[in-house]
C-alpha cells in the first residue's frame, strides 16, 4: 500500500457509502484496517490520541508537544511510512520549526469507524424488506465445505488426480497465467492440447491455504489496468473481513463494481452465493484474510485465525484432517483418508512401497524420491516446513517434530544436486609454452 500514490491512498478513505441504507462507508472499515494491520504499537498509540483531537488547517500538534509523548527516542516512529500511507503530514509553523496533524481523509474516515454503532460493513435488513430467497441459507459447516471443496478441486487439477472435474475458467485462467501451469511439450500445438503443473506449481501446493488465497488476490490486482478497480478490490476486501461468519449481507447494498467482483470472488471460494439470492454470504476465509480487524460483537482485535483451523469440519469423513509423524528410520505415517493428501506426500515420499488403511498412509522418504522432488522444483525447506506444518497435535508442540538425522539427511541429499558448480573463468599466462602445455592437456 505504501507504493500507492497519495491520491489513490485519500481516495481509499473517503470512499462514500454505496447507499442511504449503508450508514458506515468501506472507506472508514478501511482506514481501521490500516491502523491495526500496518501501524506499530507506539504509532498506534500516537494515531488514537491525535484522532481525538480538532485542529483547523493551519494548527496542529507543535514540534515540542509531540516530542513530550514519547519518553526517549522514537526509534519505532517510521515517519517515511506514515507519509506513504497519507496518515501524518508535517507543516512549516511560525512560532516553532513544525507542526504535526492527522490528514484530513483519514482523520475523518478513522473517527467515523471508532464512534459509529454500525457493527457491519453493510445493515443486515429485515426480510420483508428483501426478495424470498429460491434456497435456504447456508449453515456454518456448509460454508466451511464450500469453500473446502473449491480448494480441494484446485490442487486436485493442479496435481493431476484423475477423474477430476476441471476448475471454473476464472480458477483455470489464474492457473495458466500465474506459471503455475503450462502446457505439455509433446501436446503443444494440437487440438488435444494438456496442461501440467509446473515448479512454481508445486511450491504453491505445498503452502498454506492463506499464502494460496493471497497468490490470487495479488495476481488479479496485477491484471487492473485503473485506479478505480484496485480501489474497489481493496475496499471489497477490507470490508469482508469485518464481517460476520455465517451472516446473510444484501446484494443490493453493494456497489456496481462490486457485484463485478463477486463472481471471481465466488470462484475462490471468498463469498458463498447463489443465483438470485438476495443476500450473500462471506466465508471464513474472506473474513480471516486479513488479521487484526475489530470484531463485530466487541471492541477487541480479532486474532489471526489458522486457515488449517478453519477450514476443518466436525465430519472428519467429508474434510478430512492431515497428521504426520517422522519417524527416525525416515518412516512418514500420515492419519488421513483423503486422496489429495496421499497426491501431496507422492511428490517427495517413495510411490512404489507404501501402505494404505482406512484412516492412516504409511510411506517412506527415500534418496530416490527426494531427489525426484528436486528435479521438480521442490526445495528442501519446503519439504520440511510441509511435514513441520501438518505434524501431528501430539509433537506439534516439541523441539523436534521431524528427527534431527532426517533433517541433516534431506539436506545432504539437497546439495548433491549441486555439488559441481561450472563457470567461466579466465587465466593468465606469462609464457606460452605454460599456455601450449595445459591446452594439449585439456
Amino acid at each position: 500500500l505504501g507504493s500507492k500514490a497519495p491520491k489513490t491512498m485519500a481516495a481509499l478513505y473517503s470512499s462514500p457509502s454505496p447507499s442511504a441504507l449503508s450508514p458506515q462507508p468501506p472507506g472508514s472499515f478501511f482506514a481501521l484496517t490500516v491502523l491495526t494491520n500496518l501501524l506499530n504499537e507506539i504509532e498506534r498509540c500516537v494515531v488514537l490520541r491525535m484522532v481525538a483531537l480538532e485542529w483547523t488547517e493551519d494548527s496542529g500538534i507543535t514540534e515540542r508537544d509531540f516530542n513530550s509523548w514519547f519518553i526517549g527516542s522514537k526509534k519505532d516512529w517510521d515517519w517515511e511510512k506514515l507519509n506513504d500511507l497519507c496518515i501524518i503530514s508535517l507543516n512549516p509553523s511560525r512560532s516553532s520549526s513544525w507542526f504535526v496533524k492527522l490528514r484530513s481523509p483519514f482523520h475523518s474516515s478513522l473517527r467515523s469507524a471508532l464512534t459509529s454503532t454500525q457493527k457491519h460493513p453493510w445493515s443486515l435488513l429485515p426480510s420483508a424488506q428483501l426478495k424470498p430467497s429460491p434456497t435456504p441459507p447456508p449453515t456454518l459447516n456448509e460454508l466451511n465445505a464450500y469453500t473446502q471443496n473449491i480448494w480441494n478441486g484446485i490442487l486436485h487439477y493442479l496435481v493431476g488426480t484423475k477423474n477430476t472435474q476441471e476448475p471454473n475458467p476464472t480458477v483455470l485462467r489464474f492457473l495458466r497465467e500465474t506459471g503455475l501451469m503450462d502446457v505439455d511439450a509433446k501436446t503443444a500445438g494440437t487440438k488435444r492440447e494438456k496442461w501440467e503443473i509446473t515448479k512454481k506449481g508445486y511450491d504453491f501446493m505445498l503452502k498454506d491455504v492463506s499464502e494460496q488465497v493471497w497468490s490470487f488476490v495479488f495476481s488479479y490486482l496485477q491484471t487492473l489496468q485503473s485506479t478505480s478497480s484496485i480501489i474497489s478490490t481493496l475496499l471489497l476486501l477490507t470490508s469482508l473481513s469485518h464481517c460476520t461468519l455465517s451472516e446473510g449481507y444484501p446484494v443490493s447494498l453493494l456497489t456496481k463494481s462490486h457485484k463485478t467482483l463477486m463472481p471471481k470472488f465466488k470462484d475462490f471460494g471468498l463469498i458463498y452465493y447463489t443465483s438470485g439470492s438476495p443476500k450473500f454470504y462471506p466465508t471464513s476465509i474472506a473474513i480471516s484474510l486479513i488479521p487484526g480487524s475489530l470484531s463485530s460483537s466487541s471492541g477487541h482485535l480479532r486474532p489471526r485465525t489458522s486457515f488449517r483451523s478453519l477450514l476443518s469440519l466436525p465430519d472428519q469423513t467429508k474434510n478430512p484432517t492431515l497428521n504426520i509423524i517422522v519417524q527416525t528410520n525416515f518412516t512418514v505415517v500420515a492419519y488421513t483418508s483423503s486422496p489429495l493428501h496421499l497426491s501431496m506426500l507422492l511428490l517427495f515420499c517413495d510411490g512404489d512401497d507404501y501402505m494404505v488403511m482406512p484412516n492412516v498412509l504409511v510411506m517412506k522418504l527415500t534418496r530416490d524420491s527426494v531427489k525426484e522432488s528436486f528435479k521438480r522444483g521442490i526445495k528442501c525447506f519446503q519439504i520440511l516446513k510441509f511435514l513441520k506444518k501438518h505434524s501431528h497435535p501430539l509433537i506439534a508442540d516439541a523441539d523436534y517434530r521431524i528427527p534431527e538425522n532426517v533433517q541433516s539427511q534431506l539436506h545432504l541429499w539437497e546439495k548433491e544436486e549441486v555439488r559441481i558448480k561450472c563457470e567461466l573463468a579466465f587465466k593468465m599466462y606469462f609464457e606460452e609454452e605454460e599456455r601450449e602445455v595445459e591446452r594439449d592437456v585439456a
